[in-house]
């Protein structure tokens, strides 16, 4: 049976893993990309996934109402750390942590102060 979506996801992708758009997608042994319906979750989520959740939305909301010199010493601050992850996702692994002392330690390695906004 021919099926358009699957086919078009195949023909842009030369690999592709995850959920995108309502279908699940992976790629098997052979290179071949595998897609079908996402399953819905079998179990609601727990009250603690709930708020990680929440927590994870507040950050993106602070993280957007940031000014771009503001972002843009995130990044600087983590390319000088010699980190692998973006401005981004330093200044959320600072925000999901309770206490301030992991971005104190970067602002020490770096020499950048860091918005705590």
């Amino acid at each position: 049976m021919f099926n358009a979506k699957y086919h078009t996801l195949k023909f842009i992708a030369l690999e592709l893993n995850g959920d995108i758009g309502g279908v699940t997608t992976y790629t098997n042994r052979r290179h071949k990309i595998i897609a079908f319906p996402q399953a819905p979750p079998r179990v609601p989520p727990t009250p603690n996934q709930i708020i990680q959740r929440a927590r994870l939305t507040a950050i993106a909301a602070a993280w957007r109402v940031l000014g771009a010199p503001q972002r843009a010493l995130w990044r600087v601050a983590a390319t000088r750390a010699n980190l692998s992850i973006s401005g981004y996702n330093l200044y959320t692994v600072c925000k999901m942590r309770y206490e301030w002392s992991y971005a104190q330690t970067i602002e020490h390695q770096t020499g950048i102060v860091l918005a705590h906004a």
